[in-house]
């Protein structure tokens, strides 16, 4: 009777140990599968969604990167995942005005989009020489004008706004855009206000602005916004001599968009948000279509707005084109 419960016993270790293994395999299997493509190249974030395309830290610039005059370059199928092109993509960089990418991204997510709201002293900025929309201390502003400021003007005053119409502070939407970031896998990044004026410790990659563009593009507005010719639009402006009603006008900057460049015949370039400073140079991140699929180009620290454009054209031409023979 003793060996009978004897080798009962070892038969109920036995089970109780393969069943956890089993349990074990089967959870380290998962923790690999929803390994995000930051952390393949990072190895710190986790969560992120798979349907991103992976480039390890240490891969190598592509063949023909000595074409690209930006010092940082990026191109991939963002419907395949596929990397095409890459030049420095995980090199951090200053992002100037695609920081208005994540801006957008965040109050699109957390913002009543229905809503107006009334413009405090964000939007005074206290630098030279950078790009506003002229709305000023008072106007009722609804969100939809803020964010085609925003991306289309590239207003930094509608970048501002836009973040205090998200949050009710500016620290707290600033917390909110790196932790958006995190959440995406954008971990070689690190954000300091909405709108990309320099700052320190104000810093991304061309690797993490694609990541934050195709998080961003999933949102329809977001596409509309960067893909529209002409906006026209008006606020409301209370002054002492009476209320008025402002009228405003954004027009797309995209040269392709605009038709002062032309892509190659098979690719509809859709729109994108640009961006300069003195320190971060030009820098661009784009969306186009071809053959059924969406392509992301990213192009950062360019010397100039037309080497930048000639870096664009070159990265269309690596475009495939679906109907060649």
């Amino acid at each position: 009777m003793k060996k009978i419960f004897s080798i009962i016993l070892i038969l109920s270790v036995c089970l109780l140990t393969a069943c956890g293994k089993k349990k074990d395999s089967v959870e380290t299997y998962r923790t690999e599968e929803i390994t995000s493509g930051a952390q393949a190249a990072d190895n710190k974030a986790v969560g992120a969604s798979q349907t991103i395309a992976i480039l390890a830290k240490d891969a190598p610039n592509s063949d023909n990167a000595d074409k690209i005059s930006s010092e940082a370059a990026l191109l991939v199928d963002a419907t395949t995942n596929k990397i095409i092109f890459n030049k420095n993509a995980h090199k951090t960089e200053a992002p100037a005005s695609t920081t208005k990418i994540l801006t957008a991204l965040v109050a699109l997510k957390y913002a009543d989009q229905k809503a107006t709201r009334k413009i405090g002293d964000e939007v005074i900025i206290d630098e030279d020489n950078i790009v506003m929309c002229d709305y000023r201390i008072g106007d009722d502003v609804p969100f939809d004008v803020l964010l085609h400021g925003a991306l289309m003007k590239s207003g930094n005053d509608a970048a501002a706004a836009l973040a205090l119409f998200t949050s009710p502070t500016m620290d707290d939407f600033i917390a909110k855009m790196n932790e958006e970031a995190k959440r995406i896998g954008a971990t070689n990044s690190h954000f300091m206000n909405p709108h990309g004026l320099d700052q320190d410790n104000h810093y991304t990659t061309a690797y993490d602005l694609y990541l934050l563009f195709n998080e961003a593009i999933k949102n329809p507005q977001f596409i509309e916004a960067i893909g529209c010719k002409e906006y026209n639009s008006t606020f409301n402006r209370s002054t002492d001599y009476g209320d008025y009603i402002i009228e405003c006008s954004y027009s797309n900057g995209n040269a392709y968009v605009n038709g002062s460049k032309k892509a190659p015949s098979y690719v509809n370039v859709i729109g994108g948000k640009s961006g300069y400073t003195d320190n971060a140079q030009r820098c661009y991140v784009m969306l186009a279509e071809s053959g059924g699929h969406k392509y992301i180009f990213v192009t950062m620290k360019c010397a100039t707005r037309d080497i930048m454009y000639d870096d664009l054209s070159y990265l269309l031409t690596l475009v495939p084109d679906m109907n060649a023979n």
